[in-house]
């Protein structure tokens, strides 16, 4: 899957492993970060191969890091690439406006 610089990414459930338990706490309730860096494609004997994705987000949390200072100390987290899920909007959906107010009088309460 191919990533840019300032994509918004979702953090899936199979993230688990490569996130420290401290920062887990906090990603777990914020899936949504953007890609700040990404690694070079690395052969790991276990798994194949493996790409790196340094992932910030807009708060500093417990477990967080600066991800070699590509990331303010504390916002980031590194992720490797096959558990994130970029995240596309549709932008043909056109925006909704709602009513200011809406009055609703109960039958009889005129």
């Amino acid at each position: 899957m191919k990533f840019e610089l300032g994509q918004e990414v979702y953090i899936e459930d199979s993230a688990y492993p490569d996130i420290t338990l401290l920062a887990w706490g906090y990603i777990n309730k914020h899936r949504v970060g953007s890609v700040e860096w990404i690694g070079p494609d690395v052969q790991d004997d276990v798994t194949g191969r493996e790409r790196q994705i340094a992932v910030g987000f807009s708060d500093s949390f417990p477990g967080g890091h600066s991800c070699n200072e590509t990331i303010p100390n504390g916002y980031g987290q590194y992720v490797t690439a096959k558990h994130l899920r970029p995240l596309v909007y549709d932008k043909t959906v056109p925006n909704i406006v709602m009513p200011k107010s809406i009055n609703v009088t109960k039958a009889g309460n005129a």
